[in-house]
C-alpha cells in the first residue's frame, strides 16, 4: 500500500500479526519534529525527522542506558512520555539534593529527587552513605538512577545485574561487599532511599528516558519465546504477549486513555528559574484516508484517525529556544490487502474536542 502525505513527516507502512485475532494487520506510523526557535509555541519543522530503525543505546547496550526507542513497533496500549533534561537547582544554588516534578493536569503527577555524586562507605565495620556533594546541575539518566552489574568475583564467574537497571548504580551484593569498602550510590531516587542505611536493600528507579526492552520492566511482556512457540506459533507473537511490550517510557510516564496532543506538560527544576518550564502541545493530530483495491467509482474508503502514542521532548538545554519535540503517531488497518493507497491529512485536534 502506497502512503502518501503533503507534510513533512517521516512516514511508514508494515505489516504485523495482530496478538489479538491472529489476522495481518497494516501499521501505519508518522512523525513530526516541532520546534521552538523563540522559546515560544512549537511549531512544525519544515523538515521531516528520520525514523529510528534500530535501538540506539549511549554506549555498550549491556551496561548503558537506552537513547533512542526504535519506531518500529506494532501499537501501543498507552502513550509514551519520554524528556531529556537535565536537572537544575533552583537559581543555580550548589545544593545537596532537590525534587524533579513532572505535572500534566489531571493526567499524571510524577517526582523524584536528584543530589550530588554521593558514595556507600564502610567505616569500622558498618556501612553508611556520605554526604552528598553540593552541585548544580544532575542529568537525568538511568546511568545516575538505582541499578548497575557487580563483577564476577571469580575468574569464571559472569558479572550479575540489576534486571531493572543494569546502567546504574549502587547495586550491591554480600560477596560485592566483601570486597570493597566504598561505592558509588545513586544520584536519582526517592527521599526514602536517599536516607537507606543498608547497601543491599534494593531501591527504586526513577527517570524520565526510555526503558530497553531487555530490562525487566519491559521484558515481563515479552511473552514466552521457546521451543513450542518456535514450532506452533511462529512469526506471531507468543499467546501470553501482552502489548505492553512496546511502549518504552518510565511505567509513571505511560498514560492511558492516550493524550490528544492539546495537554500542557510542566517540568519542575529542570531550569535554575524559579518558575517550571511549561510545554503546550500544539494540537496536531493525523486523519488516514485508505482508498480500496480498484479506484474506480465502486471504491471504498477507510477513514482512520491515528493514535497520539509517543511524546518526545528534549528539555536538556538551558535555553528553551533550543528545546524541542518529537509527535509519533500509529494506526492499524485491518485486512490491508484492501487498499492500494492511503493518504495522510493534518487536524487542529482542539477543533474536534
Amino acid at each position: 500500500m502506497r502512503l502518501l502525505c503533503d507534510y513533512p513527516l517521516a512516514t511508514l507502512f508494515f505489516r504485523h500479526w495482530d496478538v489479538k485475532t491472529d489476522n495481518e494487520v497494516g501499521v501505519v506510523i508518522a512523525k513530526a519534529r516541532f520546534q521552538r526557535p523563540d522559546g515560544g509555541r512549537f511549531r512544525l519543522d519544515p523538515a521531516a525527522p528520520t525514523l529510528v530503525l534500530a535501538d540506539v543505546f549511549e554506549g555498550d547496550p549491556a551496561v548503558t542506558p537506552l537513547h533512542n526507542e526504535q519506531d518500529l513497533a506494532p501499537t501501543k496500549p498507552a502513550t509514551d512520555v519520554i524528556i531529556r533534561a537535565v536537572a537544575r537547582s533552583p537559581r543555580a544554588e550548589a545544593l545537596s539534593d532537590w525534587s524533579v516534578q513532572v505535572i500534566i493536569p489531571d493526567r499524571l503527577a510524577y517526582d523524584f529527587r536528584v543530589r550530588g555524586p554521593v558514595e556507600w562507605r564502610k567505616t569500622r565495620g558498618t556501612w553508611g552513605m556520605t554526604r552528598a556533594e553540593l552541585v548544580t546541575e544532575v542529568p537525568i539518566s538511568y546511568g545516575l538512577a538505582y541499578g548497575g552489574m557487580v563483577p564476577g568475583l571469580e575468574p569464571d564467574q559472569p558479572p550479575r545485574a540489576f534486571e531493572a537497571n543494569p546502567a546504574g548504580l549502587g547495586f550491591a551484593t554480600p560477596a560485592f561487599l566483601s570486597q570493597v569498602t566504598a561505592f558509588a550510590a545513586p544520584q536519582i531516587g526517592d527521599v526514602a532511599d536517599f536516607m537507606q542505611s543498608d547497601p543491599l536493600q534494593e531501591m527504586t528507579v526513577q527517570g524520565l528516558g526510555p526503558v530497553a526492552k531487555g530490562w525487566l520492566a519491559r521484558r515481563v511482556w515479552a511473552g514466552t519465546f521457546d521451543a513450542h512457540w518456535q514450532a506452533k506459533r511462529h512469526p506471531r507473537m507468543p499467546l501470553d504477549h501482552s502489548p505492553r511490550y512496546w511502549n518504552a517510557a518510565h511505567r509513571r510516564l505511560q498514560l492511558a486513555p492516550k493524550l490528544t496532543g492539546t495537554e500542557a506538560v510542566l517540568v519542575h527544576r529542570i531550569s535554575h528559574a524559579d518558575r517550571p518550564i511549561q510545554i503546550a502541545l500544539p494540537g496536531a493530530g493525523l486523519l488516514l484516508r485508505a482508498t480500496s483495491v480498484g479506484g474506480d467509482v465502486s471504491a471504498t474508503t477507510m477513514d482512520l484517525r491515528l493514535d497520539l502514542d509517543t511524546v518526545d521532548l528534549d528539555l536538556s538545554a538551558p535555553d528553551p529556544a533550543g528545546h524541542s519535540l518529537l509527535m509519533t503517531w500509529r494506526g492499524q488497518i485491518p485486512a490491508p490487502e484492501r487498499f492500494h493507497e492511503a493518504r495522510l491529512y493534518g487536524i487542529d485536534v482542539r477543533e474536534q474536542e
